[in-house]
């Protein structure tokens, strides 16, 4: 058994800070469901290890399961908002660096 298990985190964040801070959680036995636009966070672009994935993404998105969720539709902005709402009635932990509506 790990410290965090039974913990579940969704993360919205993006770069080093965030999705470094969410790996040591998921390390630590937390369940990190990592949301990102459709084409992939902007950690998957260059220094490409195999299609679509960069050393950066897969050192930094480790010990994570992932969504894609487009928040620029009105599809994706419900999906968001019910995984959100999910998020504060059964799950431990939301991070987010940024809230993006348009």
């Amino acid at each position: 058994m790990t410290v965090l298990a039974g913990v579940r985190v969704l993360d919205f964040t993006e770069y080093i800070a965030g999705p470094y801070g969410t790996m040591i959680l998921g390390d630590l036995g937390a369940d990190v469901i990592k949301v990102e636009p459709p084409e992939g966070d902007r950690w998957r672009q260059g220094q490409f290890y195999a299609p679509y994935e960069s050393r950066n993404n897969l050192s930094l998105n480790r010990s994570k399961r992932s969504i894609a969720l487009d928040l620029g539709t009105e599809e994706g902005k419900a999906a968001g908002g019910d995984a959100t709402a999910h998020c504060a009635s059964r799950f431990h932990f939301l991070a987010e660096e940024k809230v993006v509506i348009s």
